[in-house]
């Protein structure tokens, strides 16, 4: 009959058109199964366990020291000076100079680093207190890395896999070179910028030392628009309060943001006595104070010396103490 005709007709326009769409809706859907797959690997590239994680006081100030990591014996001295202090109580990170070197070809090797340096980050987790790698950079692997974004992103990569690996707080940057330019300092805020948004899923931040001396880490306006942090060493200058203020004044002023400015002290009498008299050191803190700051960074931290540069670090741990407890 017609209808049987119409029927038949339809059975066999519409199975074909079916088995297409189906056909089209696995393939498709195995496409998108596998685009999933590969974000959930990388993802599970980075994973770090929870139980894994070191536990920080949560606090909304800070107190950095820089540590050179150069042999067992000053390494567990400065530890167990740490320790005496209160740990926790004193610092809330340590930026370690650990050899780990962005090389001027753009190439970074997360694994080539000083092996000391992680004992020495177990031991300041197991205080409380976090690690920071100072990533050594020259001049020409900042330029390669802003004008190739291939290699600054396998640089990045790289970054990513050290502070996972190695459960680190951050990422520091000490740059300084000869024949830097104005421009190189934009430039250079810029990289912070990119590394820090990398860096920020895994809880860590992106910082860098600045001076009034090189083009490239001169103007800390710029800087802060990349860093989460300029710790800046034009406030290690000064042989009065007075001498000191105009130094401290290039780092905090209306022009940078003050969430984002950490001063350096100098914890040495290198540039002179002042800088290890007590009541100076107090001076500082009340300025700190007054205007509020949310971290300064102390270079360098080493056991007390008699001997030239005199080093004073310890003159700083109650006036941190302070200043962390007010957080």
């Amino acid at each position: 009959s017609n209808c049987f005709c119409e029927g038949w007709l339809i059975f066999t326009l519409c199975v074909p058109l079916l088995t297409i769409a189906l056909t089209l809706a696995l393939v498709l859907g195995g496409a998108c199964r596998t685009v999933s797959q590969s974000h959930e690997i990388t993802a599970d590239h980075h994973d770090t366990s929870a139980d894994d994680l070191p536990v920080f006081p949560n606090r909304t100030r800070s107190v950095s020291y820089w540590f050179g990591v150069a042999g067992a014996n000053k390494t567990n001295s400065v530890m167990s000076l740490l320790k005496s202090a209160g740990g926790s109580d004193v610092a809330t990170s340590l930026f370690l100079y650990c050899t780990a070197t962005i090389q001027d070809n753009g190439t970074f090797n997360p694994q080539d680093f000083n092996p000391e340096c992680v004992p020495t980050v177990q031991q300041l987790h197991a205080m409380g207190i976090g690690a920071e790698f100072e990533l050594g950079l020259s001049l020409a692997a900042m330029r390669l890395m802003y004008n190739n974004a291939t290699v600054l992103n396998s640089v990045i990569g790289g970054i990513v896999d050290l502070v996972t690996a190695q459960k680190l707080q951050g990422i520091a940057f000490d740059l300084e070179p000869k024949g830097s330019v104005a421009s190189d300092c934009q430039h250079f805020s810029d990289l912070l910028g990119k590394i820090g948004v990398a860096l920020h899923p895994f809880g860590a931040r992106v910082t860098t030392y600045s001076n009034e001396y090189d083009p490239v880490i001169m103007d800390n306006a710029i800087l802060a628009q990349g860093a989460d942090r300029v710790c800046s060493g034009d406030s290690y200058n000064g042989d009065s309060f007075d001498e000191w203020l105009v130094h401290y004044h290039r780092v905090i002023n209306p022009q940078t943001p003050k969430n984002k400015m950490s001063p350096g002290l100098l914890a040495d009498t290198e540039r002179g006595d002042w800088n290890c008299n007590a009541t100076a050191i107090e001076q500082r803190y009340n300025q700190f104070m007054q205007d509020n700051l949310v971290e300064f960074s102390v270079f360098v931290l080493e056991p007390p010396s008699t001997t030239p540069p005199n080093y004073c670090t310890q003159l700083w741990f109650p006036f941190a103490k302070r200043f962390l407890a007010s957080s």
